[in-house]
């Protein structure tokens, strides 16, 4: 079997990494003698549609397009698909058309079985973990709004405290992929829609590592 690993976290600020999602998975594919053709590691809310995860659509063209040979899309749980159950439904289509399985590890669920026919629990199963990896992004966007309203009721202060300038070493760990996308010659707004932060933030990356954009688009 030849595959692809595909990691995703919500941000490329340095508080998340896909590594251990590509660890666990490599060794999982080392344990089964999968060929792993290709790592694609995406740092993006899984909330968003699947036309703008550019990873994503990487990943997908290169199963289908690219490198036909790939039969399996390796993910170490449903969650990293995405957090939209419209949008992983679509996606589900996708490799279902294009006769590509998926393996989720953590669920230990896959769409196809090992002599090609189709998982009959794939379906039910794959709706009932989209739903909870879509009513967990919910809950976690209530938890945030609740502590921060709380914290304000308290007298708390929003904003950035005193002395809490990060050095460039530190802004380049936390940054690093939006200095990559910079660096490839994406716009600005581009690298703002694909890394989730603002476009200033991007502009004052820009400005601090010198970075000349020479436009794709």
């Amino acid at each position: 079997m030849v595959a692809v690993i595909y990691a995703r976290v919500s941000t490329s600020t340095g508080k998340q990494d896909t590594d251990r999602q590509v660890k666990e998975l490599t060794e999982f594919a080392k344990e089964y003698n999968i060929e792993i053709a290709n790592v694609f590691q995406d740092y993006q809310s899984g909330a968003k549609p699947n036309s703008e995860r550019r990873y994503l659509q990487e990943c997908l063209s290169y199963c289908t397009v690219v490198n036909k040979n790939v039969n399996c899309v390796l993910m170490s749980e449903v969650s990293r698909l995405g957090r939209d159950v419209w949008e992983m439904t679509e996606l589900a289509k996708f490799f279902h058309d294009h006769h590509l399985n998926v393996y989720f590890l953590r669920e230990n669920l896959s769409m196809f079985n090992k002599d090609g026919s189709e998982n009959t629990l794939f379906t039910m199963l794959f709706a009932m973990f989209s739903k909870f990896a879509e009513n967990e992004r919910t809950a976690i966007k209530e938890r945030l709004k609740s502590g921060y309203n709380n914290y304000r009721a308290k007298g708390g202060k929003v904003g950035r405290k005193k002395g809490s300038t990060k050095t460039t070493e530190q802004l380049e760990q936390e940054y690093k992929q939006v200095i990559k996308e910079l660096k490839a010659g994406l716009s600005i707004v581009k690298v703002a829609k694909l890394c989730d932060v603002a476009p200033g933030t991007v502009a004052k990356v820009k400005k601090i590592f010198k970075i000349n954009l020479q436009q794709k688009d």
